[in-house]
């Protein structure tokens, strides 16, 4: 079995996986924050998006069945096993997901990983990521497709492997049983309609529709369950403010002008109808503008900013009249020009999930909360989001065509 194992390691080499940003969105108001974690199908083996991989089609997936917007993470090894697999989930803010999914067991099966040894570290993984996450989180564990319908382990060997899955399936299903938030989502197979692929899309829209229908029957306790719960008390806020900072940091931004972020900003001001938008970055004590439209300015205070208040939420923020909201009513920025009445702005992340800064319009004449499409400030705010982690990644040049 381990001769086979190395052999099809090396045929994996040459199989196509997403590279990107590893995260989706689905559009939609009240958005989950879901991540999939683990290995076989998470890793998105034969595509070459992740929008085309399992994040984007249970990003779809979950949105269709609960009826809100969807935001997809996604850590993904190719290698990891039950062995490894706690240690590293434990590493991540579990406190910022509605929903975690977590995919494992094809490397355990065709290593024929004790079934005993399965079970124990499967119940400390599913203990570890409840007690790290909120009472209204959703934990599902996925049981392991049918290991001869991947390309690559179809022979005899497969079969044993098969075999010694279907067991794992079982105890995972006791182990889901045994939880009080922890729900088991089998994988079945899929046909394939072209047969000179590894995987299609159509398995990963057919996998997300089975791991979203075991979610919405609680997911309404989501609703009933305070935001982040996890997040720092005031005693522990200096700590959560130096790791966000350490993460702006280590994406080197600059004030270097990007035309496609520049033209995301304007669409954003003429689509609100107001008079001044900007792509903010919360940097220590200040706030400068990466992206601006109808205004000049390009620092401001950080104590006078609105987005400071923006990046401590992950649904955005309204102000409808700032002289009537007591946080701002004072605010030099509301008391003198530009006499910012209203303003509404959307968090921008990291590409490890920390709130950096905002996509935001401004006006002088305050509206009403029904007048602000928060859905379309979002879908905004992830494009700039997507082009700022792109815009690390380019040529300098490629920036400013």
């Amino acid at each position: 079995m381990s001769l086979w194992g190395s052999s099809v390691d090396r045929s994996l080499r040459h199989v196509p996986r997403p590279t990107g940003p590893a995260r989706a969105n689905a559009a939609g108001r009240d958005s989950l924050r879901a991540m999939i974690f683990g290995a076989g199908p998470a890793v998105g083996w034969g595509v070459a998006t992740h929008d085309l991989a399992l994040p984007g089609a249970f990003a779809r997936a979950l949105s269709a069945a609960t009826g809100r917007g969807a935001d997809v993470d996604l850590a993904a090894d190719p290698d990891i096993s039950i062995s490894s697999a706690l240690q590293a989930v434990l590493a991540m803010q579990l406190w910022r997901y509605d929903v975690i999914v977590i995919v494992l067991g094809v490397n355990d099966a065709t290593r024929l990983t004790p079934l005993g040894t399965w079970q124990q570290k499967l119940d400390d993984l599913v203990a570890g990521v409840e007690e790290a996450t909120s009472t209204g989180t959703k934990v599902v564990v996925t049981g392991i497709q049918p290991i001869r319908s991947i390309p690559t382990f179809d022979s005899v060997f497969g079969t044993v492997a098969d075999q010694h899955a279907a067991e794992m399936n079982a105890i995972t299903q006791q182990v889901c049983a045994r939880s009080e938030r922890a729900t088991f989502a089998p994988l079945t197979s899929v046909s394939a309609v072209n047969t000179t692929r590894h995987r299609e899309p159509a398995a990963y829209t057919h996998w997300a529709g089975e791991i979203a229908r075991v979610i919405p029957a609680g997911l309404n306790d989501v609703l009933r369950v305070p935001r982040d719960p996890h997040r720092p008390s005031a005693a522990d806020e200096p700590a959560h403010e130096a790791h966000r900072q350490r993460a702006l940091d280590r994406m080197g931004l600059n004030a270097v002008p990007n035309v496609r972020l520049d033209r995301m900003v304007s669409i954003a001001r003429r689509a609100l109808r107001t008079t001044s938008a900007l792509f903010t970055v919360i940097d220590g004590d200040r706030q400068w503008h990466k992206a601006r439209s109808g205004t000049q300015v390009t620092e401001i205070a950080r104590s006078d900013g609105f987005c400071d208040f923006t990046i401590r939420t992950r649904e955005g923020m309204i102000v409808c009249d700032a002289r009537k909201d007591p946080r701002f009513r004072n605010n030099p920025l509301v008391t003198g020009k530009p006499f910012i009445r209203f303003y509404a702005g959307f968090p921008i992340e990291s590409p490890t999930g920390e709130r950096i800064g905002a996509l935001c319009v401004f006006d002088s004449d305050p509206r009403a909360e029904s007048d602000v499409d928060m859905v379309y400030l979002r879908e905004l705010a992830h494009l700039a989001q997507r082009e700022l982690e792109r815009d690390g990644r380019d040529d300098p040049g490629d920036r400013h065509r």
